[in-house]
């Protein structure tokens, strides 16, 4: 799944590479410990990042089974985690691919649907993957999120044949 684009390199790394670029981007002026999420250390965890030239991730997030508040006894949900892509590189396509590598990992791992709590300023771009809102806006102590879902591509087809 790694793939290289004008110097741009999609890679599976660790939870440890994508935490300094969630630290900047989602949790500035937080202790680097703030960006260690639950489910990070999943067996089956994803974390993806986009690579810059040989060392500077520009672009990251992490996917991992977990089932959503709303149906916490749903078996085959993914939820996505800790999507940020650096400021000066928005606007590239850069966190479409990241997240399309993600639902791809949680659709090839048995995966039926994928579920996030979007930044409200991002609300847009999952729409635009495909994913619905759920419910109202909140705040979760560090900005107002939305919760977002979708069913995966394996989950649509048996869904509309079934």
């Amino acid at each position: 799944m790694d793939g290289d684009e004008g110097g741009l390199r999609l890679e599976h790394v660790s939870a440890t590479e994508v935490r300094p670029l969630r630290n900047e981007v989602l949790r500035p002026g937080q202790p680097l410990s703030s960006t260690h999420f639950d489910g990070d250390d999943h067996p089956l965890a994803a974390h993806v990042a986009i690579r810059l030239g040989e060392t500077e991730i520009v672009s990251v997030g992490s996917v991992f089974p977990d089932s959503p508040p709303w149906e916490p006894e749903s078996e085959g949900a993914w939820r996505i985690r800790g999507m940020a892509t650096k400021d000066r590189v928005r606007g590239r396509g850069l966190g479409r691919r990241v997240l399309h590598a993600l639902i791809e990992h949680a659709s090839d791992h048995g995966g039926t649907l994928v579920w996030c709590h979007a930044r409200v300023g991002a609300i847009d771009f999952y729409g635009e993957a495909g994913f619905a809102t759920l419910g109202e806006v909140f705040d979760d102590g560090v900005a107002l999120h939305q919760s977002m879902w979708r069913l995966l591509p394996a989950a649509a087809h048996s869904s509309a044949n079934g």
